[in-house]
């Protein structure tokens, strides 16, 4: 889910949908058509982006404008292992599942690796840091966005198959198998 201004947009992995809605509630509009198990739906102040998984040879990533209009290919099928997203000033965040996070401008352009030696699985970031969960250790960890050393913020974690991370002023929050944990920014 993502919100923006007075509406909200979500995707059908089983449909190949990705829809706005108005937040007041109402009928849904479609932004996207015929989507590889569209997931992972993040927005900014102009478009709505998602991945799509498990499309051809490994997820890639979209963007549609708000609005409506052209589907944008940003990162095509098999050149990730894309899994959950995250958008802020002017850059798209992604895991490479099980491998990495990568970084790049949302208009497209360059592509660099922010954390790699790590196994991310789920993501979220604040104005400052990004944090992840890794599937292998069962930890939480954050690092400036600007790069920088890693902080271990939670140890011997379970997480779920579609696992789910946000962050606010205070704390991290994700899902594990038994419910939502979370844990104090330092």
């Amino acid at each position: 889910w993502g919100d923006f201004s007075a509406s909200v947009a979500t995707c059908g992995t089983g449909t190949g949908l990705v829809l706005k809605a108005p937040l007041a509630g109402g009928t849904p509009t479609t932004l996207a058509s015929g989507v590889a198990s569209p997931a992972r739906v993040k927005v900014d102040s102009s478009d709505v982006y998602w991945t799509a998984p498990f499309s051809g040879g490994g997820g890639a990533i979209f963007k549609v404008p708000i609005a409506g209009g052209a589907v944008t290919t940003l990162v095509p099928a098999g050149a990730y292992s894309t899994e959950d997203i995250a958008v802020s000033g002017g850059k798209l965040y992604w895991v490479n599942y099980g491998a990495s996070i990568m970084v790049m401008p949302v208009g497209g352009g360059t592509i660099t690796t922010l954390v790699s030696g790590q196994t991310p699985y789920t993501m979220t970031l604040d104005s400052v840091n990004v944090y992840w969960s890794s599937y292998s250790t069962g930890d939480v960890v954050m690092m400036p966005l600007a790069g920088g050393a890693t902080t271990t913020l939670a140890t011997g974690q379970s997480f779920p198959i579609y696992s789910y991370m946000v962050v606010d002023s205070t704390s991290v929050y994700w899902t594990t198998n038994s419910g939502v944990a979370k844990v104090a920014i330092p």
